[in-house]
């Protein structure tokens, strides 16, 4: 699939994971950002619970503030703005969360409630999500108060990798539907592809390699 050279038998295999309609947990891909964007934007116009946003901080230490900006957006996973509400589907960004409660990047939650917390960085009190999480297999769920966490940008500089600007976030993102380039790293439960929205083989091999079983595929 990575050369795109599928034989007979790879072609039988895909057929196999073809469906009109998916499970509602399951997380769609899509080829572009601005899909993804506006179709968890109306998903999430679609709850009527109060919206709660959380802005970055940056700190971009020598990088001018749009610079550092800039390589955040490249080189991490953190957004500049979260919005979310009860009901909400979410993705966490990172593995902060697998050690205590064995979840990856990329599992599947919801925002249920919110907690109050005290963040020493920030020297303030933060309203911050409680996500509800869907262990693979009968483990049932979890409940996770989420806290905000540091993302580092790292730059090379005369042959020193430094890290040139860090942004503190919450580690989550709407997770009703992602883009394929937005997907990368994370280790989704299940998800659903149009083959015919991608193209180049990267992609389609970026997105099947996003989940642990080809049952947990399913292809449009």
């Amino acid at each position: 699939m990575r050369q795109a050279e599928l034989s007979l038998d790879n072609v039988q295999m895909l057929n196999s994971r073809v469906r009109r309609s998916t499970p509602a947990d399951v997380v769609t891909l899509f080829s572009k950002n601005e899909k993804e964007r506006k179709h968890n934007a109306e998903r999430l116009d679609q709850r009527k619970t109060p919206l709660v946003e959380y802005h970055a901080g940056d700190d971009c230490k020598q990088l001018y503030k749009e610079q550092g900006v800039a390589l955040l957006a490249a080189v991490t996973a953190a957004q500049l703005v979260v919005t979310l509400r009860v009901g909400a589907v979410i993705v966490p960004l990172s593995k902060q969360y697998f050690n205590v409660h064995g979840l990856c990047a990329g599992s599947h939650g919801v925002v249920v409630d919110f907690h109050i917390a005290y963040d020493a960085t920030l020297r303030r009190e933060e309203r911050l999500p409680v996500v509800q999480f869907a262990h693979r297999g009968a483990r049932g769920s979890v409940r996770v108060n989420i806290l905000c966490q540091n993302f580092e940008a790292a730059s090379a500089q005369e042959k020193c990798v430094m890290a040139a600007a860090v942004r503190r976030e919450i580690p989550l993102q709407l997770g009703w539907r992602l883009s394929i380039h937005n997907a990368q790293s994370l280790t989704l439960n299940r998800v659903a592809l149009s083959l015919c929205s991608v193209f180049n083989c990267a992609m389609v091999y970026v997105a099947f390699s996003r989940v642990w079983h080809l049952e947990d595929i399913f292809l449009l």
